[in-house]
């Protein structure tokens, strides 16, 4: 029998993020997931202004996908999302080196998601855009 006592999923907020972002900045943190290789997958994404506050959340179902391009579809929904919300100064965080890496070279994106990924890029070209990898 299930108990909730026992399984407990404590969440913190921390309304200061550990870097300091200039005033009308916003930060992205989103991840992708697949259950098997390939298998059903689905990617999400948190948006917070510079105080830390929450501005928007979006997720998405990919059907059945790769590891790779599950990762990559997160990606350009963030920046989709970024784009609709007219933001001019993002800081995205991923946890995929492999994506950090796809803004220096674009060998890395997957052929299905080139033109979705040429115009997002092209987007952050006009805006303050800054990507960090963490572990």
């Amino acid at each position: 029998m299930f108990d909730k006592d026992s399984f407990l999923i404590k969440s913190f907020v921390n309304n200061s993020p550990p870097f300091v972002l200039a005033i009308n900045s916003f930060k992205i943190n989103t991840n992708g997931a697949v259950r098997g290789y390939p298998g059903l997958a689905t990617c999400g994404g948190i948006f917070r202004g510079s105080m830390g506050e929450f501005i928007g959340a979006f997720f998405a179902f990919l059907e059945v996908q790769t590891t790779l391009v599950a990762e990559f579809c997160w990606l350009i929904h963030a920046m989709e999302e970024a784009q609709k919300m007219g933001l001019t100064n993002v800081w995205l965080e991923c946890d995929y080196a492999l994506v950090c890496v796809a803004f220096t070279s674009r060998t890395n994106v997957p052929w299905m998601l080139h033109n979705r990924w040429n115009t997002r890029l092209n987007y952050c070209g006009k805006m303050m855009f800054r990507v960090t990898h963490f572990s």
